[in-house]
């Protein structure tokens, strides 16, 4: 049996990875004409469990701004940035 099979969903879950999600909203009007629904655009990832990244900072003072099509995202003290149409494009920490 794994760790996670043992866990109920109220407990904690071990920490994998912090970063933005990006997500797209249809409303199934044009000039998307798709299905209406949230559709995940991305993922900007700062710090992952897998690299060792991990940096600590006090308090929970995350913050996003959209911007034109750039995404910036502010954790603890510093500043990673990409863009709408590929998040994966990270530069940071600035």
């Amino acid at each position: 049996m794994r760790w996670f099979q043992l866990l109920q969903p109220w407990e904690f879950y071990p920490w994998t990875h912090t970063g933005l999600y990006l997500f797209d909203i249809y409303d199934g009007s044009a000039p998307e004409k798709r299905k209406p629904g949230i559709v995940e655009r991305g993922q900007m990832v700062v710090e992952s469990a897998i690299s060792g990244q991990r940096q600590y900072y006090a308090g929970h003072g995350d913050r996003a701004l959209l911007r034109g099509d750039g995404v910036h995202y502010l954790h603890g003290n510093a500043i990673w940035s990409a863009t709408w149409g590929d998040p994966g494009s990270l530069v940071g920490p600035q």
